[in-house]
């Protein structure tokens, strides 16, 4: 999470009481409303890979995880993915790791024109597909 986002008081909690009521799940997100507006970003609920291979499904800010599974599986972010570290991560994590997003407003994320999300998205989805290994897109 960046420093200038708002975590809402109650994520932590909401976030960590999924994890323990829902043991298959690994990794939850949220979605995010723009500060300073009415936009929210919403992702979908149920994960699969091909959502991600359309766009990342995550505000990244809001995203917790179970250490464990993420050691288990050895996940770790793709050196070399400039611009895409956390896309590069689903990418390998969804084929071991169920993941979702709570369908409620639970981080306020500041937005500026050239935040590296909004100006560079085409350069992101390049990257992320010229420097990948193609064994986690199989």
């Amino acid at each position: 999470m960046d420093s200038d986002d708002v975590s809402l008081p109650d994520r932590f909690e909401k976030q960590i009481k999924f994890l323990e009521d829902n043991p298959e799940y690994s990794l939850v997100g949220t979605w995010a409303r723009i500060l300073g507006t009415k936009k929210i970003i919403k992702f979908p609920e149920d994960i699969k890979l091909i959502d991600l291979l359309a766009d990342c499904t995550f505000v990244h800010s809001t995203i917790m995880y179970r250490k464990s599974d993420i050691d288990r599986y050895n996940l770790r972010y793709t050196a070399g993915a400039k611009l895409a570290e956390d896309y590069m991560f689903y990418a390998k994590a969804i084929k071991y790791l169920k993941m979702t997003n709570l369908q409620e407003v639970l981080l306020e994320y500041r937005v500026y024109p050239d935040n590296t999300s909004s100006s560079k998205k085409d350069e992101l989805v390049q990257n992320m597909i010229q420097k990948s290994e193609k064994k986690y897109w199989i």
